[in-house]
């Protein structure tokens, strides 16, 4: 277990981490280091996150013992202690775990704790133990021992012994033992009642962001507990899928043969774990994986091509600026021209949408509405989105690619800054030319916003980002791979993140899984007699400004039942935050679609509660939908509220599916929806998710705008 420091490793700095470093022992460690070269300390009483997650630390100094015993002491010292070991394991540091000789709960957890540890993952470590009558400066010395070699040893100035006077207990020792006894007792039965939930919930929380490794390590441990067995397998074997996957992603193989053979093994598994699995936050977690693993396993037959494998795929970018949104993301700011082969980036080239814009030879006629809404002659590629199906908006942004660039693609991707902005939540911060501070999650809408500007030719920010993301994707570790996976996954099925074959590539699978951001009528679920509602409001900024960075929006559906009619009212509440009309931000100009059943026929369309004229809004018919258009303008420091009802026909059998499907604008986030489904107190009903409200004769829901919603119901008439 040795691994010294000599004078000839002193290259760079030792980076120590010390623990409790306002107690006198901790004072002391802490002195007798500073006396020796290259030694860079970072003392701290408690360690924070950022400590244990990012910082690389060589040696990790930890005190635990020397405070009165308590149950608050234990939880947190064995909480934090599987954390350092983490973070020793990460970068080979060593461990020095420092402690009281007293035979308390703690320390035999502790040293129990960090034993298995080593046993599982072979991390270096050494237990040094300080008693009450020990001199401090010896017993600091005892620990450097075990770091510092002999030749940096004689450097340390010679102990000042001081006179340590012990203290007498007030209970009688014959209370005292049995009294230790029963409290180590508790101690050690609360702490692996806590080990046990926590391993558990360790092993599914880093499941879920992308930890492959580190869930694999929680439930290697969770694995001991006999009740957790099953559970802690399957996490094992979904966090081979993900290893699978990501080897895949990086090009570090190409055997989809093993990963389409986990997915099967894993789909089983989770299939028979769900029904012995109780607590139901976990069934819950478990639902997700059962989802995700499903629909991996449908779009795997398109990974050949969305990565490239056989033969390259040309890829287009969209950059879409959500704060100036547009159906499918926002304004297409920029575009990426990607080459992709073997899972891995071969070039890149990166333009402005205006740049592309000024190479287009002659005029395309633009779409009516679009003209009533822009008043441009000419259809741009920067307006190549201004139809929410995104199959549909992506092939005629390739159209525009070629006729302007003369290059062909075969894949379009649709990425919102909003969904950037997670992805720089994995990647860490990015720095990019003109720009003194770095780019992060936190703040790059708001960099974005504040360097717009109002010369529209110019190039923003985002391309940079975009750049400096893809050229930081290149040198993800393992685990960072699996996070941005994880976001990337979780960005598809929400759709905010859109992909989509162009031309005669054909992604069938992708299409399957809703990944392609298709606007279609809801498909009823195989019954005789269903109606399906598809209900969807789609927001675009005519305004050539950032408004939407200042937008709040509600969006409200009230259906009513009847024995032959559903009588449905949908309405959007805008708020506009901005305190005056000035650029970048100001008044909101929106036009404003809903598109509703093909059948649906519209009684009144509203503002702030007052009916409008015929003439103020446009209705149009297509195969699948209603369309009503209504251009709106939504003043700085105001309110809106535009609404419509319309009917439409339901099934004459008594027994019948009610099914409303409301796909999401990607680009919108953290926006709140109502939903109520109201019908007479005598049918008889079922729903096919749980509800917030139930009460005679209404179903409530109170979800996000910024993922799809779906639900389903069964009635009865009894009338």
């Amino acid at each position: 277990m040795n691994r010294f420091f000599t004078i000839e490793s002193f290259s760079k700095n030792i980076r120590v981490l010390l623990t409790r470093s306002g107690l006198l022992l901790g004072q002391t460690i802490n002195t007798k280091l500073k006396e020796l070269k290259n030694f860079e300390i970072t003392a701290c009483q408690n360690p924070s996150p950022d400590m244990v997650n990012d910082e690389a630390y060589d040696i990790v100094i930890h005190l635990i013992g020397f405070d009165p015993p308590s149950f608050a002491e234990t939880l947190y010292h064995t909480s934090i202690l599987h954390q350092l070991l983490d973070l020793c394991l990460k970068h080979k540091a060593k461990f020095v775990l420092v402690t009281s000789t007293d035979n308390t709960a703690l320390k035999e957890v502790a040293i129990s704790l960090v034993r298995q540890f080593h046993k599982l993952f072979a991390v270096n470590f050494e237990i040094v133990e300080v008693g009450e009558k020990d001199n401090f400066d010896e017993a600091a010395n005892e620990v450097l021992k075990k770091f510092v070699h002999k030749s940096q040893q004689n450097k340390l100035k010679k102990p000042e012994h001081e006179k340590i006077t012990p203290t007498k207990s007030k209970l009688p020792l014959f209370i005292l033992k049995p009294l230790i006894s029963i409290l180590s007792l508790l101690f050690i039965i609360a702490f692996f009642v806590w080990l046990f939930n926590y391993t558990l919930l360790c092993s599914l929380d880093n499941l879920t962001l992308g930890n492959w490794i580190q869930a694999k390590k929680c439930a290697t441990i969770a694995n001991f507990f006999p009740k957790n067995k099953e559970l802690s397998k399957l996490i094992i074997d979904l966090s081979e899928v993900g290893e699978s996957g990501m080897k895949i992603w990086s090009g570090k193989s190409e055997d989809m043969g093993n990963f389409v053979g986990l997915l099967s093994y894993a789909q089983e598994r989770i299939a028979q774990t769900i029904i012995n699995v109780d607590d139901e936050n976990i069934r819950k977690e478990l639902s997700k994986w059962r989802t995700v693993v499903k629909r991996l396993k449908l779009v795997v037959n398109d990974m050949p091509t969305v990565m490239g494998l056989g033969r390259s795929t040309d890829y287009l970018i969209l950059l879409q600026d959500a704060q100036e949104i547009r159906p499918t993301g926002g304004f297409i700011d920029g575009l990426g021209l990607l080459t992709i082969s073997g899972g891995k980036i071969d070039s890149v080239q990166l333009l402005t949408s205006y740049t592309a814009d000024g190479l287009l030879k002659g005029t395309v006629n633009t779409p009516e509405d679009l003209k009533l809404a822009l008043g441009e002659s000419s259809w741009y590629l920067r307006d190549s989105n201004w139809n929410p199906d995104f199959p549909q908006s992506a092939a005629q942004a390739a159209w525009f690619v070629q006729k302007q660039l003369g290059k062909q693609v075969q894949v379009v991707v649709g990425l919102n800054t909003r969904t950037m902005a997670k992805i720089l939540a994995v990647t860490g911060p990015v720095t990019i030319d003109n720009l003194p501070q770095k780019v992060d999650a936190k703040n790059l809408l708001d960099l974005g916003l504040t360097n717009a500007s109002a010369d529209l030719t110019k190039r923003s920010i985002y391309l940079g980002v975009f750049q400096a993301i893809l050229a930081k994707i290149q040198t993800l570790s393992e685990t960072q791979l699996g996070n941005l996976g994880s976001v990337l996954l979780e960005e598809l099925d929400n759709r905010q993140l859109l992909i989509t074959g162009v031309g005669d590539t054909s992604l069938p699978n992708i299409r399957q899984a809703g990944w392609d951001g298709m606007l279609a009528p809801a498909v009823c679920p195989g019954v005789s007699a269903c109606v399906a509602d598809t209900l969807h409001m789609a927001s675009s900024n005519t305004g050539i400004n950032k408004a939407n960075a200042k937008i709040d929006q509600k969006m409200t559906v009230d259906v009513g039942l009847n024995s032959d009619t559903a009588q449905v009212s949908l309405s959007v509440q805008m708020a506009n935050k901005a305190v005056v009309n000035a650029w970048p931000l100001g008044n909101y100009k929106n036009y404003l679609r809903f598109y509703l059943p093909a059948s649906a026929k519209v009684s009144q369309v509203v503002a702030n509660n007052k009916p409008l004229l015929e003439t103020e809004y446009s209705v149009t018919s297509t195969s699948n939908f209603l369309i009503v258009g209504i251009l709106v303008n939504v003043a700085a420091n105001s309110t809106l509220d535009v609404g419509l009802n319309f009917t439409r026909g339901l099934p004459s059998l008594r027994r019948f599916v009610y099914l409303v499907d409301i796909p999401n604008q990607p680009g919108i986030f953290d926006n709140p929806l109502s939903i109520a489904i109201r019908y007479p107190a005598t049918w008889l009903s079922q729903a096919h998710q749980a509800t917030q409200v139930v009460a005679s004769g209404l179903f409530r829901y109170n979800a996000s705008i910024d993922k799809p919603f779906r639900v389903s119901f069964d009635f009865l008439k009894n009338e």
